[in-house]
This record gives C-alpha cells, structure tokens and sequence, in this order.
C-alpha cells in the first residue's frame, strides 16, 4: 500500500513540474487595459501542453490551471507613475548629445573623398582607388602610390574600393596589381644582383600586431646572410631556421609579452584574435601559425631574459657569488654581500639588523598534468633562475624516495593537511602537484620547485638551499654576527630536524652552517589555524628581532600567478617552468621599480605605530605601578608547558580562566556598585537603592526628619541624586533593549525599576524639602502623568539641573561645588565598574566559545551575556550622565581627566584570546589608554598611499570577538531559564564586537598628562570571587607583557626599514656603476653599450627617486664620495643623455615637470633642511642611540624617578 501512495506521489509531483516548466518557458504581456498582448515561447524550452478539459478525480484534487488576468474597465485602472530616470554623468551626457555625429563619422570610414578621381602622381590611367586605414592622415591614391608610400611599412593593409561591389576589400600589399614583394637587405629596395622585374613567386607568411599577412618576399642575393639573418635584421624572427616560409615581427613578439605577463593572455587567444583582425567575417580562413609561435616566443622570452639579466654583456664577472649565468632578477633591500652591505654592519650584534628572513609556501594551483605523449622539451633557463637544474632536482628526488626517508614527521598541528593525511585523490591525474616558493620579506621570489604529491620537507629543503645559492653564500667573517628567521606555514614540525637533514645529504650541506643560523616562525594567519601552543612557540610578534615579519608575505604573489594555473598545467614540463620564471622574474621587476614607495610606507607606519604603542605601554607602566617592578622581573622567552599547555608571559595560564556562571556573578556584584565610593562615605539606613539587585522589588519611603544643618543632611541629599541618577539611566537603557525584544520579562523588569525610582525620588524630595526648599516651586510644577508612567524623564532639580544665573539667584552656588566633589567620585566610581564589566564581558565570550555546547548550557549562557550587555549599556550611559552634570557645574567640556565614553572608547583586546591577525594594528580605546591616543581612529597607520603611486597590501584586520548573532531573551536575573521556548532576537553588541563610533571633539586625546582612568585604583575589592580576582590581574600581567612587545617589535621594524632604504640606494648604485662599466668595456660593440648605457642610467634614475623618496620621510642618504654621475643628472642631463622616462617607461606624462634631482645635501635648507642626514659609518651609531633611548623611555616608566610627578 505504501508503494502506491508513493508512486502516486511522484507521478502528481512529476506532472506538477511538468506543468510549472510550461508557465516558465511562457511569457505573456498584456495591453494598458488588461488584455493579452502576445505570448512567447523561449526557444530552449517546449511550448506549454493544450490544456484538456477533464472532471477532477473525486480523491484527489485538480492540476490548477494557467491563470489569465481579467480585463478590468480602463477607466478603474490607477494611474502608473513611472520614476524619472537618474541624470547620467556630464561625460555621458555629451556622448548622448553627440551620438549622431559620431555615428555619422563612423560611417564615413567605410568610403573616402575623391574615389575615381585622377591619383595626384599624374600617371596616366592611374584613379584614387586605395586607402590606409594605419596611416594618419593618408588620403586615397592609387595602388602604385600606396605601394611606394608602404616600403617601410609593409603590412598596413590596403583597401582598395571595388566599383563593383560598392565598398572596400582588403588585400596584402603582394596582392595588389604588379604583385608587389618586400624587398629585404636593401632598405626596401630591390637587390641589385636580382634580374630587373623578377616578381617573387614564394608566398610568405608574416604574423604582425594587426593581423596574418600572406604576402611575398624577396631575399638578399649579395651574400650578407642567410634568409634567417636577413628576416631579423628587417625585425622579423622567422618561424624556423631552415628555408623560413614565415615569420613574427619583434613588435608582435613584444606586444604579446608584455599582454601575457600583464593580463594572463594565453597565446592561443592572442593567434585568435589576429586571426579576427585579419578578416573579421571569415577568421576561419585566415592562416593559423599557434604552433609556430610557440616555439617563437619560447625562444624570444630567454633572448630577453639574458639580454634583461646581462648575461649577453658579460656581468657575471662582477657578481662573483652569484651562480654563474643567474637570470633572476634580485631584492635590492635584502642582505647581498659585496654588493649593498658594508663592513660596518658585519659588526652589528643586533638580530633584527642582521637577520635574512625568508618564506616558504606551496601553490597546488600550479600543478601540471601527466600526459602520456607528452613533447621532451627541457627549460631554457636550464636552472640559472628560480627553478634549479631539473634534471639534478629529479635524482635527488628520486634517491630520497628510493631510500625510504620521504616520509614526514607527525604533527599535532596539520590543519592545513600539508603535511598529514593529505587528500592524494586531488593529486590524480598529475606528476606534479604544484610548486613550492622561497620568497624574501619584501615579497621578491627567490627560489622554486616542483612538489610531486604534496608538499614534503625535502622540496623544501632543496628549494632554501637554491634560495641561499641565488644570494650567494657568506663568509665565515660575514656569518658570525648572522641570524636568520624562517616562516613556513608548518614551520613548527619542519624545525625538528631540518639542521639534521641538510647535514645527512651531499646536495645540502654546504648550506648547513648557515642553515643553523636560522629560527623558525608560522604566519600570524596561518598559525591561528594550529594548536595555540604554536601561537606562543612560533609567533613572530612575540619573537625578538623579528620586526613585524608576518610571514604572509609568501601569499601574496599566488593571486598572480594562479592567472596562469589553467595555461602551464597543459604544457609540457620545460615550458611549464619557462613560464613561470617570466613570471616571477616580471613580479620582481614591478617590485624593482615600486620598493621605494613600499619602503616609504613601511617606514612611516613603523615610526608611527612604535610612537603609538610606547604611548600607550607607558600609561600600562602608570596603571599598574605597583605591579610592573615584580612583573618586569620576568623572562620574555622563557617557555614552559604544564598540562601539555605553553605558558609564557604573553598568554593566559588556560586553567586560571574562571567560570562563566562565576564571572556573571562577580560582574554582577561590580555592576550593581556594591562597595563603591559613594556608598563607604554615607552609610545610612536609607542606603538601599544605590544598588540595583537581582531582587529590585520597590519598598516604602521611611521617614526622614533631618535638619538642614544635620551634618549629615546635604551628602545624603546628593546621595539620593546620584542613585536616582543612576537608576534613571538603567531605567533607559532597559527600555531601549524592551524597544527592540518586547519579552514580558524586561516589561515586568522596567516597572520594578520604576518602582523602585519612584521610591528613591521620595525620598529624595523629602530632603530637598529641608536643605534645599527653595525649589519647592519647581518640583510643583512636575507633569503629574511624566511622574506616574516615565519618572526617568524627571529632572532631579540640583545644582546641576541649573544654568549659573539661575544658581545664584536661588543661592545653590555652595551646594553646586559639594555636587561636583560628589560627581566626581561617582564618575571615578562609574569608570572603575566600567573597566570591570568590560573585562569580564571579554572573558564571558571566550568561555562561551570553549564551553557552552548543547541547548540547556547555550541558553543559559545566552540570558547571561544578554544581561551582563544591558549592564555594560547601564553603565557607560551613568558615567555619561554623570559627566554631563558635570559639565553643567562648570566642567570644561574639553577637560583631559572625564571624556565622553562610547562603544569606541571602550574596545579593549581580549587578553584570553589569542593574538589575531590585524592585533598590532589596534589600540585599545580611551577607557584603556587613558590621553595617549585618540581613540577615534584606530587604522590611522595601516599601509599608506603616497606620490610614488603605489601601495602595499594591507594586513587583515580583526576583532578580538564578534557580535553574537542571536540572543536568547531570559530573564533579567541571574537564575537559569526554566522554559525551553525562550524567545531570541538580535543581541545587544558587546563594546569588544561593536562598530566603531566617531568620537566627540571632547574625546580628542591630551599630551599633556598620563591616561585620565587610572587614577582609579585596583578594583579587585569589589569583585567577590577571589579566582575572577586572580583573573583580573593576570589580564593585566598579559596585556602589559603584549603592550611591551609591540613597543619592541615596531621599533625593530623602524631600524630595520631605515638600514633597507641605505641597502636599497646601494644596490641601485651598483647596478648603475656595473652596466656603465659594461657600456665602456673594450669588448663591447655600439649597440651593446647602447643597450648598457641605457640600463644604467635607468637604474641611476631609480637611486635617485629612492633617495627622494627617503627624503620624503624625513631623512638624506650621503655617500661616502660624491657621485659625478649623481651630480651631473639634472634634467638638462637627463635629456641629453636619454632619460626621457615617458619614452623609456616612466610614469611622468607629457608636459609634467619631472621630480627635481637630488645629488647631496647642497639644496637643503640650513645644515641638512631639517632632515636626518646618515651615511654608511654613521647610521649603525645612528639606530643605536635611539633603541638605548628607548630603553631609557621604558625603564623610566617601569621604575619612575622619584621626582617625577606622574
């Protein structure tokens, strides 16, 4: 029976699709009165069956039918207003107003003035029938004329008007009547020793940038090469070196480069689209020579590499370290002995000044697929690039996996699978897997190899060891002061026993002692994908002399070439690694060109950011000054693991983190004020509503007779004004979180609060009455319905309810100024509950995270950080209200000590979580930081943009915890929810997951005095669990250790940029000097010194914008023996010599005036213009006096003097 009812289903659930299908594939359209216009039927859809009149079957029910709208009467229908359109942009406004012109020229293109008239050369019979559409400016003339005229430029094509047919048609200039060749050897002229009037019968095919010409050519016979020769001398590099039948014109092959390299143009696209130049209709017929081509520019593309490199010219001999015939374009800022390095750096101790730091990471995009007729063809480049001998990397593959050894070590740590339990079905199909990159920490790749079914540690290895060939090893002298740091995404297994590995193999050990020189890092995104161990053992933010190395470097040219993923898997192995090495070698290139932007902006941030962040260690160091002497006794690298976890100075100690349910109760103790300032001075019977419990429940006015000369009289009276203050604000705040949830619990809530205000305003009032009765009229005039149904709209009538005029007229004055001494203990005492709530909101998130798995625990989570949310609201809506009060007392609104609080102001990063990607680039808000920041702008140093056109890619920027999704409306309480069904709604944002708020101009930041918070002392006394206690203050351990670190790691960035921009002008110099040594070489020809000369003064040009550039940060390079060269490149000089950069590939157009040369410090105002001069033997003493005064800056705060004030 079930089998039926099924079978039933589908059939009705079959024809149910069938019919929904048909009301698709149909569009119908109706008239302005309603009645069907046409419909139309999609072609790739059946038309809608018939419909058949039948009864319904009685047990199931009818297949609606089709609905046809009816024909309501035209003049029901309402009338339609149709929206005016959007202006369009002025540029496309003129289009409009001149789209019929521009039509009219366009098709004025399609014929020509003067066709059939006599041709202006005066041959007899000879008509105007011919045009050059690639000549500016060429009017019709005859096929003799055009042919003349063409003689240097043969493969413009001809349009030739056919009367017949009554347009043009498009012929080679071989095609036209006399057959008509091109003549090579001659200067287009025919040669000589051919007989007069031979016509060339040999078709030849050449491929240009306007399309594929079929055309005739006529070779030299005067012996001064062969055809080959001859078709590169007229600047055509012929298809093959035997018998040539065609060949490609250098500007094709130079077009197609610089698109591929450019936008990933795959050569069999670029053909494509010759082909449809060369006949738009018909491009099928046009001749297709993919084949040729790519042979061509496989053999165009080394030509340009060793010609690029030098190696034509060469420069080996003054590169001596280099391997010899090395084509990779090389990092002017990394460390290259002998070429931008001086012997006073090999004396630096410092890590960070004498660290080589590279990266490592695999791209699985870059596989190739393993193909059974696959062509033998071997890479050019044969190892004298990025990838090493294939041939000797092969062997060595191959022996390590004949021997047994390729097996990986375990790890605890592979969620990236690179090394574990790898996904082998991805690699079917393929012999190579992907490629695996050395890059430097200026994203310069260095070094590549292939990876044959993952990613193993002897790839790795073989690639370091090419990376540390292509630098060029160092001298024993050199290594001594020598460190280095490595970042590989599974770098906390690949360091095991990588040292062990480059001694047990012959290929590596050469490279051991510098391999030992090493340590190892994950980067800062990857590694929060490991065990948090990892994050304390291998972060570079808490590694000395690391800088701010990240590691994700490596990641960033992976979005280029992956460009190319889908072209070099189908290729052949050597052209496979020929590709790729173009590619690199062009990122290099860009990065040659853009490094003294990229230096700019790094420079500028570290100087900002280390600036910054000492600001904000040092009001750490003045809050917590009775702590810092004991914790500044601890080590920084030191690591020890308890229960399988790492402790160290920079992490919570994982099993001290309380308890949510314990931290809620702790925060609601501190929440509700038990303890505060206000409530120790005046301690009274009547002192019950300062708090607002659990059990807020309204209770009857006692009664109170108090004299107004009672001493205690006016403190109870201002008492009363700050908790009913208070109780307003909560009142509010309730009644925004009643606004957006409506849940009966915060209804039943709000009236209690009421309750309980009302409650306090008697008490209030009956005060006021005996020390202040002279405003009795006033609270007379209260709206009796604001005062029953919204009491927390009341004014309090208190000093600070008045303007001054109106105080001294009621004599208020003397009470005014005992208000403000009262607010502000309040405010002290509402900034301390604050800083709490903050903190313990933090720790209840990360709690929540780890442990609240199942309905019963999450829920009850829930409720508790939606009410723990409303008091975090509840307070920071208190201190604000307390210091408008203030502010109305007389307070300037600009005042250093209370500034306006929002959500901004109080983000603080999570001393529980682990660091995140984007940490270093957030400050804590003004409610940590106190004046040492603004807080209104927490990017303001990210990557900047400056006139060099260019950026550097910007870190990803994270939140230490995220606004809850939903939220679980319990009740306001602090008991479990007992029903199931609670109803949830959107969350009240955490202040750590909040967007941020623009800061008031009263929040703008003071230089003058220490953080405006903490004066308050430790709150730990009013926190009742003594583990949320211990909590606390490790939090502030934590966060003090982190702050200090980030002090150090900006400031080794600082020094480190400074030492790159002197290596970077040395490089260029180099470079300059070689290639002009190469231009006046005895041995090289006109041409080669032509070439050279050029070279050289292109990379003098690049010297001297670095040295703008670095002057533009406020410093000035000056060599240790003035340049003639640098002195003598003025523009004057510039032009005369060659440099015109518009020509020779600069970014300065057409009438802009270039950038003014610099060649010492002879144009700079004063002694050095106000800039920092360094030079080679004075930068080291340079860097070192400012880390000793930083020293200084931080021992100082650690252990203020005792003259100091703050």
């Amino acid at each position: 029976m079930f089998a039926k009812l099924l079978a039933a289903g589908e059939k009705a659930k079959r024809e149910e699709t069938v019919y929904s299908r048909s009301v698709q594939a149909t569009s119908q359209a109706f008239n302005v009165d309603g009645t069907l216009l046409h419909t139309h039927t999609h072609a790739f859809e059946r038309p809608p069956p018939i419909p058949i009149q039948r009864p319904p079957a009685p047990d199931k029910p009818s297949t609606p039918t089709l609905p046809i709208p009816p024909n309501p009467p035209t003049d029901t229908l309402p009338e339609k207003t149709v929206p005016p359109e959007e202006p369009l942009p002025p540029l496309f406004q003129d289009f409009e107003a001149k789209k019929a012109s521009i039509v009219d020229i366009l098709f004025k293109q399609n014929t020509a003035d003067g066709l059939g008239a006599p041709c202006p050369c005066g041959v007899a019979g000879a008509t105007r029938t011919t045009m050059c559409r690639e000549c500016w400016n060429y009017s019709a003339a005859c096929t003799s004329c055009f042919v003349k005229s063409h003689v240097h430029a043969p493969t413009h094509w001809a349009d030739v008007w056919s009367p017949d047919r009554g347009f043009f048609l498009r012929h080679d200039i071989s095609a036209l009547p006399g057959s008509p060749g091109i003549y090579l050897g001659h200067g287009g002229s025919p040669c000589p020793n051919v007989a007069l009037g031979f016509v060339p019968q040999e078709t030849f095919t050449i491929v240009d940038t306007n399309g594929i010409h079929s055309t005739k050519v006529q070779f030299c016979s005067c012996g001064i090469g062969d055809r080959a020769e001859q078709l590169l001398n007229a600047r055509l590099f012929p298809g093959t070196f035997r018998r040539p039948r065609l060949a490609f014109t250098f500007a094709m092959l130079h077009d197609y480069h610089i698109h591929h390299l450019t936008s990933a143009l795959p050569a069999y696209d670029y053909i494509a689209a010759l082909r449809h130049l060369t006949d738009g209709f018909f491009f099928r017929d046009a001749a297709n020579p993919y084949d040729q081509f790519r042979d061509v520019f496989k053999m165009w593309r080394i030509l340009e590499a060793e010609m690029r490199a030098g190696q034509l010219h060469g420069i080996d001999r003054f590169f001596p370290r280099r391997p010899p015939g090395n084509l990779a374009v090389m990092c002017p800022a990394c460390i290259e002995f002998g070429v931008n390095t001086t012997h006073d750096e090999a004396a630096i101790s410092d890590p960070s000044l004498r660290r080589l730091l590279f990266t490592a990471d695999g791209n699985f995009q870059a596989n190739h697929y393993l193909k059974t007729m696959e062509p033998k063809l071997i890479s050019f480049y044969r190892g004298r690039a990025f990838f090493p001998s294939d041939p000797q990397y092969r062997v060595f593959a191959h022996r390590i996996k004949k021997d047994g050894q390729g097996s990986e070590q375990k790890t605890t740590c592979s969620y990236l699978n690179a090394i574990n339990k790898q996904e082998k079905k991805k690699f079917v199909g393929t012999d190579i897997s992907g490629i695996l990159n050395i890059q430097c920490s200026h994203v310069f790749v260095v070094s590549t190899v292939d990876l044959q079914y993952g990613e193993r540690f002897l790839n790795t290895d073989y690639a370091w060891h090419h990376a540390f060939l292509q630098r060029g090893l160092p001298t024993l002298e050199e290594m001594e002061n020598l460190t280095g740091l490595f970042s590989y995404d599974i770098g906390c297994s690949y360091r095991v026993h990588a040292l062990s590995r480059f001694l047990s193999r012959d290929e590596l050990r050469d490279v051991a002692d510098l391999v030992a020189k090493f340590e190892y890092c994950v980067p800062l995104v990857h590694v929060s994908n490991h065990k948090d161990n990892c994050l304390y053992l291998y972060s570079s933010a808490y590694r000395t002399g690391a800088g701010h190395f990240h590691g994700e470097q490596a990641e960033q040219v992976w979005p280029y070439s992956n460009q190319f993923g889908g072209q070099g898997r189908q290729m052949c192995n050597g052209n496979r690694q020929d590709l790729y090495i173009d590619l690199f070698n062009y990122w290099n290139f860009m990065k040659v060109v853009l490094l003294p932007a990229q230096l700019y902006n790094d420079l500028i941030r570290a100087a900002a950011l280390k600036d910054e962040k000492l600001k904000v260690f040092i009001s750490h160091c003045q809050s917590y000054s009775d702590k810092v002497p004991e914790w500044n006794k601890e080590s920084r690298e030191a690591r020890t693991v308890r229960r399988k976890e790492v402790c160290c100075v920079y992490r919570h100690t994982p099993s001290k983190v309380p308890s949510q349910r314990r931290i809620y109760q702790a925060l609601v103790d501190k929440a509700e004020g038990k303890g505060s300032l206000v409530a120790e001075e005046v301690s009274d019977e009547d002192d019950s509503m300062l708090e607002d419990s659990d059990n807020d429940e309204p209770r009857p006015p006692s009664p109170i007779t108090l004299s107004p000369k009672h001493p205690k009289a006016v403190p109870l009276l201002l008492k009363h004004s700050i908790s009913a203050r208070d109780l307003q604000q909560k009142i509010m705040c309730t009644h925004a979180a009643y606004l957006q949830h409506e849940t009966p619990t915060l209804l039943t809530k709000l009236k209690d609060l009421r309750s309980a205000l009302n409650t306090t305003l008697t008490r209030l009032r009956t005060v006021q009455a005996q020390v202040t009765p002279q405003v009795a009229e006033d609270i007379e005039d209260i709206n009796p319905e604001i005062e029953n149904n919204t009491p927390e709209e009341l004014p309090l009538f208190l000093p600070s309810h008045y303007t001054p005029a109106d105080r001294v007229a009621k004599g208020l004055v003397a009470l005014g100024t005992l208000e403000l001494q009262m607010l502000e203990g309040a405010a002290y005492d509402n900034l301390a509950r604050l800083r709490t709530v903050v903190r313990l909101l933090g720790a209840m998130g990360s709690d929540s995270k780890k442990n609240d798995y199942g309905q019963a625990r999450h829920t009850r989570a829930k409720a508790d950080l939606i009410n723990a949310n409303i008091k975090f609201e509840t307070c920071m809506a208190q201190y604000n209200a307390t210091r408008r009060a203030m502010i109305s007392l007389g307070l300037p609104e600009t005042d250093p000590t209370f500034k306006k609080m929002d959500r901004n102001s109080t983000r603080r990063k999570a001393t529980t979580e682990n660091r995140a990607p984007g940490d270093t680039y957030q400050t804590d808000g003004l409610l940590w930081t106190g004046d040492a920041i603004d807080s209104s702008n927490r990017l303001t140093h990210r990557p900047l943009v400056n006139n060099q056109h260019t950026s550097t890619a910007e870190a990803v920027g994270t939140q230490s915890s995220q606004p809850r999704k939903r939220k679980n409306k319990a009740k306001d309480k602090g008991e479990e929810p007992t029903s199931k069904k609670s109803r949830t709604g959107s969350p009240v944002a955490t202040p750590l997951g909040a967007d941020p708020v623009p800061a008031s101009a009263d929040g703008e930041a003071s230089k003058d005095q220490h953080g405006w918070l903490w004066d308050i002392k430790s709150s730990s006394r009013h926190v009742s669990d003594k583990d949320v206690d211990a909590f606390l203050e490790e939090g502030n351990r934590v966060q003090w250790f982190r702050a200090e670190a980030d002090v150090i790691r900006w400031q080794e960035e600082w020094e480190r940029k400074l030492i790159e921009f002197l290596r970077t002008i040395r490089h260029y110099d180099k470079m300059a000097d070689v290639w002009e040594s190469l231009a006046t070489s005895a041995d090289s020809s006109p041409s080669k010194a032509a070439v050279a000369m050029k070279t050289s003064k292109h990379y003098l040009e690049l010297s001297r914008r670095c040295e703008d550039v670095f002057r533009q940060a406020g410093y000035v390079y000056r060599r240790p023996h003035s340049s003639p060269r640098m002195a003598d490149m003025t523009p004057a000089a510039s032009t005369q010599q060659g440099i015109d950069t518009a020509a020779d590939g600069g970014n300065n157009r057409a009438g802009d005036s270039p950038p003014t040369p610099y060649g010492g410090d002879h144009d700079l105002p004063g002694p050095a213009g106000g800039h920092t001069v360094l030079e080679d033997d004075t930068v080291i003493p340079f860097i070192q006096t400012a880390r000793s005064n930083l020293n200084l800056t931080i021992n100082n705060a650690i252990h203020p003097p005792p003259s100091s004030s703050s």
